[in-house]
């Protein structure tokens, strides 16, 4: 059974009650002995020693809120646009030098042309109406020739040329490159940012991802972590701090916890029936939770502003009528609540019932782990011990352990701040002297593995075995029991049926 007590940010996963019970009831004792002063003082405390998780800060290092940015293309210009001409000529001319052609068809088409002197190449032509554009590109097609414009102006390039002039402007594009990166480094910015709950290094490996490019994908700046006060040591500029710095403060705030009580109960089918079914409900006012009891309900809770209105029920035989001392201490006028279920927020009210019941010697309440962990964190308690086993391998004695322990394993996921979604596995080892196997014990094994979701300091029950033992048993006078007919007057029968957890 687990409950969850909420401090601040802290939430409290709700109560499981594991109703694995282990051994025979008629190993309960009674009630226990008096109190050791000492262990209740460190009982009290831990009672009152909670998980506590501080609210986010807000750094000194503002940064204003930036739109989205969004790069365009560069336009393209005026003369990238200017289409070859596409008029229709006609051209019959044979072994001429390649750049008298290439002079006529521009000025026939009203082109200013510029060749190369060093060209050579002689063609042979002869088309009949043909687009212009099409003859011009043919022609440099078949001399291994190209073209740039330059505004109005066409200049025919060797293959050789063009490489070259490529090369020539990706240098140029570096060099402008560089020029902006020497800019942008005598804009740098350091700041010294310290990381109070995330890891300084998972938050850099992502960080540096916003940092600006240059053109071979290096980032201008850098982000270096300080593991000695897990800070960040942030070089960058200016708007690239407006971008990183809101993302520190959103991802570095403090996880929730969540507190987790349980109770592995030993009870039976009678001590079951003792909780009862309770008609009514659960009316929470102000901080208060107030549970109504089978008796007739007409009294208030002293210092509980209002009114309660509790449900008569005449099934009292179903109901458990638990003391109310001890438990509502000092109040007075609580018919209708007789069992003193009166609880904050977070407090659990099975948990009273529980121990209530306890006390009557009506189950045994094992073990009762506890254990604080953070959201989506694996939070585990193991205790018991470890039993010798003795194997012959080659002749050879060796010693091994085998844990008998009572284990809890729990990893909450808490949804929208007041529901938790836990997944438990409690296993409870236990050593069986009873069946021993040259001389070891066996080991009995109780498994329960469950996935729940529950509302912050609610109480869910997550599993239970039952084992029944059914008996019959016959006594009488020797010999006379067996007459027939007659028999049944010297013998008598017994039947026994017992249900136990386990």
């Amino acid at each position: 059974m687990t409950t969850l007590y909420r401090q601040r940010c802290v939430l409290s996963a709700a109560t499981i009650l594991g109703l694995l019970t282990l051994t025979a009831v008629g190993c309960q004792t009674s009630s226990p002995g008096e109190k050791d002063p000492f262990f209740e003082k460190w009982k009290v405390t831990a009672e009152q020693s909670r998980g506590y998780s501080p609210a986010p800060r807000k750094r000194s290092i503002e940064a204003e809120e930036t739109g989205t940015v969004t790069i365009s293309p560069a336009p393209e210009s005026e003369t990238d646009k200017v289409d070859l001409p596409d008029q229709m000529i006609s051209l019959k001319m044979h072994n001429t030098e390649v750049s008298v052609l290439l002079r006529a068809l521009a000025r026939a088409a009203g082109q200013d042309i510029i060749i190369n002197e060093g060209l050579q190449g002689r063609v042979n032509i002869d088309v009949d109406k043909a687009p212009w554009d099409q003859v011009f590109l043919s022609i440099l097609q078949a001399q291994g020739l190209s073209y740039e414009r330059d505004g109005n102006i066409l200049r025919i390039v060797t293959l050789q040329d063009r490489n070259q002039n490529l090369k020539n402007l990706e240098t140029e594009k570096k060099i402008r490159a560089k020029k902006r990166e020497l800019e942008l480094t005598d804009r740098l910015i350091v700041r010294v940012i310290k990381v109070d709950y995330a890891n300084a290094g998972q938050l850099r490996a992502n960080l540096e991802n916003f940092l600006t490019k240059e053109e071979e994908g290096k980032p201008i700046g850098s982000v270096l972590v300080d593991e000695h006060t897990n800070s960040l040591i942030i070089s960058a500029i200016p708007d690239d701090l407006t971008r990183i710095i809101p993302l520190i403060e959103e991802l570095d705030r403090p996880t929730p916890q969540v507190q987790i009580e349980s109770h592995i109960v030993q009870s039976t089918k009678a001590a079951t029936r003792e909780l009862g079914v309770r008609w009514g409900g659960l009316r929470e006012q102000g901080n208060y939770f107030i549970v109504p009891d089978a008796a007739q309900a007409s009294g208030l809770t002293p210092g509980l502003a209002g009114s309660a209105t509790v449900a008569q029920s005449a099934a009292s035989g179903f109901m458990v009528n638990l003391p109310a001392t001890g438990v509502a201490a000092g109040t007075e006028n609580l018919r209708g609540l007789a069992i003193g279920i009166i609880g904050q927020e977070g407090n659990n009210i099975l948990q009273l019932q529980l121990e209530a019941l306890e006390t009557q010697a009506l189950l045994n309440i094992l073990s009762s782990p506890s254990i604080t962990t953070q959201d989506n964190q694996v939070a585990m308690i193991e205790a018991g011990t470890e039993i010798p086993f003795q194997t012959v391998e080659d002749k050879e004695v060796k010693i091994e352990y085998k844990k008998a322990v009572l284990r809890l394993e729990v990893t909450p996921h808490i949804i929208e701040g007041k529901t938790l979604k836990l997944n438990i596995k409690v296993t409870k080892d236990q050593p069986d002297f009873s069946r021993e196997v040259r001389g070891q014990p066996t080991i009995i094994t109780r498994r329960a593995e469950t996935s729940v979701i529950v509302f912050d300091g609610q109480t869910t029950v997550i599993g239970g075995l039952v084992e029944e033992t059914k008996a019959k048993g016959e006594e009488g006078v020797p010999g006379l029991r067996q007459v027939p007919l007659l028999g049944w007057l010297f013998k008598g029968t017994s039947q026994d049926e017992t249900s136990k957890s386990c």
